[in-house]
C-alpha cells in the first residue's frame, strides 16, 4: 500500500494498493471497478460468490487478488469460506459500521489487528 499525506487534501485517491507479480504491478484505488462486484467461483462447490466490495475512501486487501492479468496466473481460487475471504469481509463490514470520517489512526489499527491473527494458536 502506498499513500501520501499531502495528497489526502486534494481528494484524488491518495492511497493505492499494489498487486504484484514478476514483471507486472497493478495499482488499485478506492472504488476500483476491477474489484467492485468481483465474482469468484468456489473451486470446491463450483458455486459463484461475490468476493469484491470496492469502497469509497477505502482500499484494503487480504490474500486474494483482483487484477485480471494477475488472476490469469493463479493456481487456485479461494473458496467462499476461505480465511482470506472471511478476513476481507470483516474489514469491509467493520469499515461500513463507522460513520463517514470516524476512522482515525486507532480505529484503522484495530481494524487491521482484528484480522491479523490467521492461526488457531
Amino acid at each position: 500500500m502506498v499513500a501520501s499525506a499531502a495528497d489526502i487534501h486534494n481528494g484524488d485517491a491518495p492511497v493505492f494498493v499494489a498487486e504484484t507479480m514478476r514483471g507486472y504491478s497493478a495499482f488499485f484505488k478506492d472504488k476500483d471497478p476491477r474489484e467492485d462486484g468481483t465474482i469468484f467461483i468456489d473451486p470446491k462447490t463450483k458455486e459463484k460468490f461475490r468476493a469484491g466490495y470496492a469502497m469509497k475512501d477505502a482500499v484494503f486487501r487480504t490474500n486474494h487478488n483482483y487484477d485480471p492479468t494477475i488472476s490469469k496466473f493463479m493456481t487456485s481460487l479461494p473458496t467462499a469460506h476461505d480465511s482470506s475471504i472471511y478476513r476481507y469481509n470483516i474489514i469491509k463490514d467493520t469499515i461500513n459500521n463507522y460513520t463517514e470520517g470516524a476512522i482515525g489512526d486507532l480505529q484503522a489499527l484495530n481494524i487491521t489487528a482484528n484480522v491479523a491473527d490467521k492461526g488457531n494458536k
